[in-house]
């Protein structure tokens, strides 16, 4: 979990009212009464970062590719929440991959799932173990983020593109 820039704009606010106490001895009330409205907001946010295990996330995809084209693939993920949850995802596929599409962002409905499509176009032939998805999640407000590391577990296989060869045949 972590703050996002725009809680940090949020705290600017608090900072400035202090300076009212200097200019005016009396509005040291105020900058004491903002400063809880703003900590009620920010932790009232918290509250409503999603939690790791409502998140869930499947990968698909061929498991054998061809060298130079485009294989399409395509990650699903569920929101196991009562809210609509905003999220940003990519994968960390091999660096003799090329990924178009990631990352993607995208709201996912309460208790539902939303389909993210991508393509993967392999520069090299040989068997490659898939990294690892990335997916951060924000809170209701935006204040917060939470970042998941997900490992789905799967090699592929790239091949020659046998169509491609089949252009030179005799």
């Amino acid at each position: 979990m972590s703050p996002t820039g725009r809680l940090l704009l949020l705290l600017i606010a608090p900072a400035l009212t202090w300076l009212l106490p200097v200019i005016h001895p009396q509005l040291g009330a105020a900058a004491w009464l903002v400063d809880g409205v703003l900590l009620v907001i920010v932790l009232a946010d918290l509250v409503t970062l999603p939690r790791r295990g409502r998140l869930r996330l499947e990968r698909h995809g061929p498991a054998i590719l061809s060298v130079g084209t485009s294989n399409a693939f395509r990650l699903t993920v569920w929101n196991g929440h009562r809210r609509t949850v905003r999220v940003r995802l990519t994968e960390s596929f091999p660096a003799t991959m090329e990924l178009r599409g990631l990352p993607a962002r995208g709201r996912l409905r309460p208790r539902g799932s939303t389909t993210f499509r991508y393509e993967v176009v392999p520069r090299r032939r040989g068997a490659f173990p898939l990294g690892r998805t990335y997916l951060t999640a924000e809170s209701l407000l935006g204040l917060w983020r939470r970042h998941l590391r997900v490992a789905l577990g799967a090699t592929v296989k790239v091949f020659p593109d046998v169509k491609a060869l089949n252009t030179y045949a005799l």
